[in-house]
């Protein structure tokens, strides 16, 4: 288990900063050991970065968000200016921390292709903010992002069809053609990127479905990905990308 950054260790290492792969969540899913059965660090399949996740439900909202294809970018854990809900909380007439030193974060700061931005807040169901703090937590978030022109709103993770975002979970592992291996990840691989339209919310038979889509003429396509992509990896290796 990883010891808990202070606030100024954080700052110096840039948490809370950054965009695309570039970006690093101001909480880590390994500095909270309460949620050592349900954080997550998954993979961004676009981007290759690890992202940190602080509950299964936060897990799912996000692999929903991450495969719509109008979202450039999700920043999770987004850390919000200290002095600013301090000022929001004095004028709801509320408390968020007895800690002096504590930031508070949205789950998801969203950017949309259009360059619009959304703040989103997972609670499981709407029952969860009949908790005092929390409930407290998300208004002064509300009046935060309001101040800021941001669109904020909540997201149920209990409303979300577990069926699509396993779905999305299974098929986005080979989003990247060098993990193609057979006609099944092959399959996979032409869902995940969207070249193959399929209704999510279903149990989905990859193999029967490989059987009757997957060709040499598909496979030779990602093949010859594959390829383009060693060369592309060879040219960010001599310049240092």
């Amino acid at each position: 288990m990883a010891r808990k950054p202070s606030k100024a260790t954080k700052i110096s290492k840039g948490y809370g900063r950054g965009n695309g792969k570039d970006y690093s969540a101001w909480e880590h899913a390994n500095e909270h050991p309460n949620g050592a059965g349900t954080r997550v660090q998954a993979v961004d399949w676009k981007t290759g970065r690890t992202v940190d996740l602080l509950s299964q439900g936060e897990y799912r909202v996000w692999l929903w968000l991450r495969f719509n294809d109008d979202v450039v970018d999700i920043n999770e854990q987004y850390p919000l200016d200290k002095n600013e809900t301090d000022y929001i909380a004095s004028l709801l007439g509320v408390g968020y921390s007895k800690n002096p030193n504590y930031i508070m974060s949205t789950d998801f700061l969203v950017t949309y292709s259009d360059g619009h931005k959304e703040a989103i807040s997972v609670k499981p169901n709407k029952k969860a903010l009949e908790n005092k703090r929390k409930f407290n937590n998300t208004c002064i978030e509300k009046v935060y992002w309001e101040n800021h022109g941001i669109k904020f709103r909540m997201a149920y993770s209990d409303n979300i069809d577990r069926r699509i975002t396993d779905n999305i979970r299974l098929v986005t592992r080979y989003y990247d053609p060098d993990s193609v291996i057979d006609n099944i990840t092959a399959m996979k691989h032409l869902i995940a990127t969207k070249r193959f339209a399929i209704e999510l919310n279903q149990i989905i038979d990859y193999k029967a479905l490989a059987e009757s889509i997957i060709n040499d003429e598909i496979m030779n396509k990602i093949e010859k990905e594959k390829q383009m992509n060693k060369r592309k990896k060879l040219v960010d290796d001599i310049f240092g990308k």
